[in-house]
């Protein structure tokens, strides 16, 4: 399987992470992003291409590096990481065109619109960072990332539950 991950929609959307950050911030974030992905990616092993918008200037971002195993790689000049990630599609598609193994993270309706059409699968940024933080749960102590209640809130249902301990 080919995993490919629209990288600041699921940081902002999946992970529910605030845009209101600074730039140093950012760096952090994504980095904390490919960790996971990189502990995610050694129980499922799948080729993982986490694609994220580079500066405009092209003078910050590199095109591509590879950390332990995830590809990461940065739009360039005026592309967006959504343009990039159709271009990824377009190339393995032209390299294999029946090929079922494409898989991508986002929750950008217009990003999954322009991709259906290719039979590849989308999985929304929010349905993958429940899946990303499920699997570390398992992970050892020093693998385990924050839950993603963390980032999210409580779920509805749940709220009678707490309400129910802190009274006590």
């Amino acid at each position: 399987m080919i995993l490919l991950i629209d990288g600041y929609n699921l940081l902002f959307s999946g992970l529910g992470q605030s845009k209101d950050i600074k730039t140093n911030q950012l760096e952090t974030l994504r980095d904390k992003l490919v960790t996971q992905l990189k502990s995610y990616n050694i129980r499922k092993k799948h080729r993982v291409i986490a694609v994220f918008d580079g500066d405009k200037t092209n003078t910050h971002y590199p095109q591509e590096k590879e950390s332990g195993g995830i590809r990461v790689a940065f739009s360039q000049g005026n592309a967006t990481a959504d343009e990039h990630i159709i271009n990824l599609v377009a190339s393995y598609i032209r390299e294999k065109p029946q090929r079922r193994d494409l898989c991508v993270v986002t929750s950008d309706r217009a990003l999954a619109g322009a991709l259906i059409s290719n039979h590849v699968k989308i999985i929304s940024s929010e349905e993958f960072a429940a899946e990303l933080t499920a699997k570390n749960s398992n992970a050892s102590p020093d693998l385990k990332e924050d839950p993603i209640e963390k980032f999210t809130g409580l779920k509805p249902s749940d709220v009678p539950k707490w309400l129910k301990i802190f009274e006590e």
